[in-house]
């Protein structure tokens, strides 16, 4: 993988959460990032519901959603706590 991308309103809600959380987030999301096949690791799902293929990373109770772009980029559409819901 080579990295990822934030949406907008992904990083805007991401700054909302306390700054161990947010480095601990990033920290799982570049280590996706790090794997020859990321969607195969035992923290990511794919979702049901979404117009394109979705998958969610989880790391205790925060969840990031993400599309897999040109099979090189990870772009975050949505990051959220767990009381949040989908």
């Amino acid at each position: 993988m080579a990295g990822y991308l934030f949406h907008p309103a992904a990083e805007k809600e991401l700054l909302s959460f306390p700054l161990d959380m947010q480095v601990r987030l990033i920290e799982k999301i570049k280590e996706l990032c790090q794997l020859s096949h990321p969607l195969r690791s035992r923290n990511v799902k794919k979702l049901k519901g979404y117009g394109e293929p979705t998958f969610r990373l989880r790391d205790g109770n925060y969840r990031a959603m993400f599309v897999l772009r040109k099979s090189s980029l990870l772009y975050i559409t949505e990051v959220e706590s767990r009381q949040a819901g989908y």
